[in-house]
């Protein structure tokens, strides 16, 4: 869907753009935002909610897309000036740093890129202006080790019971299913029965389920969290399921159960503890969280981004947004960190 916002956005600009403007939406301090880099950049991005830009929705992702943009060669610009630009071993490091991270959660990150239609190589630009932030706020501020052990041990050891699901760091409980959809409780009974005598699961699922997906996948669904207040159920996947799946002990198969009219049977191939991330996995992470907050009162670090913002020489190229664009502080958008053990709002890469 946002692919096709974005898309829509720039058949409508594009035949806004007159030949005149080159290759450039817009030039910062002389260097160019190539034309390219800005319609990419629509098409992957989703559009502004409407009460944040007025309509119509073109205008609203591309002024949105536009700022970003320059905002980002602000901070790569500074960065480069003050002789920390991001390296390829950093965006080396910040991806290995995502997928160890990813992988304790179960994810992967070429499949996320992939569903978001983003390519290794724009995924790795993209990583730059948030490498150059940390560089530029690195120069002048330094985060001890004594106080990301701090930060980590009061999101972590400092949380009630009660309250660990809050942590950025909490990996909850959670089961590795496979399934069994069946049309009907005979059917779903028949295909139990065969379980129990030993037949593989995956042959079971292939000549018994009418989920196509299930069959596929011979019945693998992956790893189920349970639902916590922060990390809610999966929209789609009925209640019924969850208490099913958190009830049945690991290598059990359940009685088979209706829900949605099919009938299912499933079993826990394995069963994961809730548990924390180690300190030393989260510790980058802590360490940009950390320095994010700092620097938002450090007067050097101020004084340096107001002065790059009023200096910057910034030409619009495209004219419903020449009027609009409002040059901010060199910074990557993002949300600013909450408290400590806050979890942040995950965003789309």
């Amino acid at each position: 869907m946002k692919c096709l916002t974005g898309l829509l956005a720039l058949v409508c600009l594009t035949a806004a753009l007159p030949e005149a403007y080159g290759q450039a939406a817009a030039t910062v301090n002389g260097q160019s935002v190539p034309l390219e880099l800005y319609y990419r950049r629509m098409e992957i991005s989703p559009a502004e909610p409407a009460q944040v830009y007025p309509p119509p929705v073109a205008q609203q992702t591309g002024f949105s897309v536009l700022n970003k943009l320059i905002a980002e060669m602000l901070l790569l610009q500074l960065a480069e000036k003050e002789g920390v630009p991001p390296t390829e071993q950093q965006i080396n490091e910040r991806i290995a740093l995502l997928e160890e991270n990813l992988k304790q959660r179960d994810m992967d990150l070429k499949t996320l890129l992939n569903g978001a239609g983003v390519s290794e190589a724009e995924f790795r630009e993209s990583l730059k202006p948030e490498i150059a932030q940390t560089n530029v706020y690195s120069k002048y501020i330094t985060i001890s080790e004594e106080e990301m052990r701090i930060s980590y041990d009061e999101a972590t050891a400092g949380l009630p019971e009660d309250q660990r699901h809050r942590s950025a760091f909490y990996l909850p409980e959670a089961v590795f299913l496979q399934t069994v959809i069946a049309e009907t409780r005979e059917k779903a009974e028949e295909a139990r029965r065969h379980l129990l005598n030993g037949m593989p699961f995956p042959e079971v699922a292939k000549q018994y389920s009418v989920d196509p997906i299930s069959r596929e996948r011979g019945g693998d669904v992956g790893w189920l969290n349970r639902p916590d207040p922060v990390r809610t159920a999966i929209p789609g996947i009925p209640p019924e399921v969850y208490e099913k799946a958190f009830s049945t002990k690991t290598g059990e198969i359940s009685e088979p159960f209706q829900t949605g009219g099919r009938w299912v049977l499933l079993k826990v191939r394995e069963h994961r503890e809730a548990r924390f991330q180690p300190f030393e996995t989260v510790k980058p992470l802590i360490r940009d969280r950390l320095l994010r907050a700092r620097a938002a009162d450090h007067p050097q670090v101020r004084e340096l981004l107001e002065k790059a913002r009023t200096e910057a020489k910034v030409e619009v190229n495209i004219p419903a947004y020449r009027e609009r664009v409002v040059i901010t502080a060199p910074a990557v958008p993002t949300q600013p960190p909450g408290p400590a053990g806050q979890p942040e709002q995950p965003s789309s890469p």
